[in-house]
């Protein structure tokens, strides 16, 4: 209680929401200043600093450090570190200096520290999530790359004894069903890694010379690990075993799914093969919440109008809703949001999907399957018979579909779905095309989305920088004015495995179909003529809303140019060189 009133004096926090914050705190038996966090009422750095001058505990930033004492490390166990969210850095003077990012910091677990350690502790404090990234970065990382090393050559040592001996194939039960085989193991700890790495996807691709492992890291490809080739053909044959697939076939592709364990939370794969040239390829799409999905709304990156556009779509009775952006656009990401924060409401929804991704509690989710006609267009049909509230069909793809979703969002009906389109006035072109007639669009729809998504610059290395010129010149032609604010870029750190970008953010454009819009819909008017419209109501395209980003100091122009394949390529070492004091 007392850091709350010091933050409320310092200005940090205002009495209303001290008081939210203690009822909430009250209501849910979580510590008040946990409460303050989730709440967003105060930030950690804010925190930290009330909690330094109070306790007269200084802050240590965690981004700065190169190096911790192997001394220090090896004295607590990793998983009391990532218990408790302490890290240690070193000892000296007899003490162990322990650095803490739960707050406050209280007795009990102090002496039981102290009792394990045998030391004296000098405490700091610092971020919760910096406190993770140091023990990632120091211990997690380093102990996996030792424990992957070391499984890959037992593998080897086993597959090639076996195979050279005629006692067993590549697809001997005992090495790819055991789950003490260091092939079990290879595979598991692959995918661990690609979990805690926040990957989207995994790849396995067999090679000439090799089976080449990458990682999809916020929409980039990176290689993770290089296999022996007398390896692959055990480690496809693992990861079908685990999908429930049929090892024996080889000339046709398959799918299935993977649901197992990693660090106490449950994590589905999508798994697809196809054959190659030289051998099976093995794509693992990670579907955990954490990963892709269930966020809040706030969060995805609307700016303060369309958020309010959007949300209000999601209280309407009846219409259709389009969400567009090519595959990879984080589509799929707004819709279980949007469908997320609907369930909690009384109302009967059902989703149809190819495939399900994410199963919500609260929704009927219906799987399509072609092989027994169960098609988009024919389970609308059906489900129009169950009394929805709101439908989600996963993609228009056809001019069938289109008819039926479009005229069940004028029966009383809230209807989502997806096109893949380049943006909002390019999706009106594609339903024309689809034949809809230009009144049954212009009666039923009342929301278009179009998306991209852009990388975030690394804030722990993240420098400012001048644009490369030619790109900033092109930029402020497009938009008709001068870029203002400072721009920065991350060279790229130990937090950011030197990539430059650590998470992805969420760029949009919002067409609202007012009366106006709507009539011009109908008359079928130019592209052009919507679109001066729609500025007029305040619509601002993607690129407009991704330069915004860009002033923040979120990312960089050069993204916004590959994101949105605006036809201009800035290679990394020219970027470079124009960093600020460089």
């Amino acid at each position: 209680m007392k850091i709350a009133d010091i933050l409320v004096q310092q200005g940090h926090l205002n009495e209303a929401d001290l008081l939210r914050a203690r009822a909430h705190h009250q209501q849910n038996g979580t510590p008040l200043l946990h409460t303050l966090i989730q709440m967003e009422l105060v930030s950690p750095e804010q925190l930290i600093k009330s909690l330094s001058e109070c306790y007269s505990i200084p802050v240590f930033d965690l981004r700065d450090l190169r190096a911790a004492s192997q001394d220090a490390l090896d004295l607590l166990p990793v998983a009391l570190l990532q218990k408790l969210n302490v890290f240690p850095i070193k000892i000296e003077d007899g003490k162990l200096h322990l650095i803490f990012g739960s707050y406050p910091i209280d007795l009990p677990t102090l002496d039981m520290i102290k009792s394990r350690a045998g030391l004296k502790i000098q405490p700091y404090l610092a971020k919760g999530s910096d406190i993770r990234d140091a023990i990632e970065r120091f211990i997690v990382q380093d102990k996996t790359k030792d424990a992957l090393d070391k499984l890959l050559q037992e593998a080897t040592v086993e597959v090639s004894l076996k195979t050279r001996s005629g006692q067993a194939s590549p697809f001997d039960n005992r090495m790819i069903e055991n789950a003490h085989s260091p092939v079990v193991r290879l595979v598991d700890l692959v995918v661990q890694t690609a979990v805690r790495s926040r990957a989207s996807d995994i790849h396995f691709e067999p090679r000439e010379t090799t089976l080449a492992i990458r990682y999809r890291i916020d929409g980039r490809l990176t290689v993770a690990k290089r296999i022996p080739p007398h390896l692959a053909a055990s480690i496809v044959a693992r990861l079908k075993i685990m999908s429930d697939l049929d090892i024996s076939e080889r000339r046709r592709p398959q799918d299935g799914r993977i649901r197992i364990g990693v660090d106490g939370k449950d994590v589905n794969l999508r798994v697809s093969t196809v054959p190659t040239v030289y051998g099976e390829k093995v794509v693992l799409r990670l579907l955990n919440h954490e990963l892709a999905g269930i966020k809040d709304i706030r969060s995805l990156g609307f700016n303060e109008k369309d958020l309010h556009e959007f949300q209000d779509a999601l209280d309407l009775k009846q219409g259709i809703v389009l969400i567009t952006g090519p595959t990879g656009s984080g589509k799929t990401t707004t819709i279980y949001t949007a469908l997320n924060q609907m369930s909690e409401k009384e109302l009967n929804i059902t989703t149809i999907e190819d495939p399900v991704e994410h199963c919500i509690d609260g929704l009927n989710q219906i799987q399509v399957n072609h092989k027994t006609g169960l098609t988009f267009a024919s389970i609308l049909r059906s489900t129009l018979r169950q009394d929805p509230d709101v439908i989600f069909v996963g993609e228009i793809r056809d001019s069938e579909t289109a008819d039926v979703a479009f005229k069940s969002a004028l029966t009383g009906h809230l209807v989502f779905s997806t096109l893949h389109t380049n943006g909002c006035l390019a999706t009106l072109a594609r339903l024309r095309d689809m034949g809809l007639e230009p009144f049954l669009m212009a009666s039923a729809l009342r929301l278009v989305v179009a998306q991209r998504l852009l990388r975030l610059n690394c804030r722990s290395c993240r420098v400012p920088y001048a644009p490369n010129e030619r790109a900033l010149e092109r930029m402020e032609r497009l938009l008709s004015r001068k870029l203002t604010g400072t721009f920065y870029r991350s060279p790229g750190c130990h937090q950011c495995s030197d990539m430059g970008f650590k998470g992805r953010t969420a760029v949009y454009e919002t067409l609202k179909i007012s009366d106006k819009v709507r009539s011009l819909i109908a008359q079928e008017a130019p592209a052009a003529v919507i679109l001066e419209q729609a500025r007029q109501e305040g619509f601002s395209t993607l690129v407009e809303q991704a330069a915004a980003k860009a002033e923040a100091g979120l990312t960089t122009l050069e993204e916004i140019y590959e994101v949105l394949d605006m036809g201009l390529k800035i290679s990394a070492r020219a970027a470079a060189a124009t960093v600020v004091g460089s």
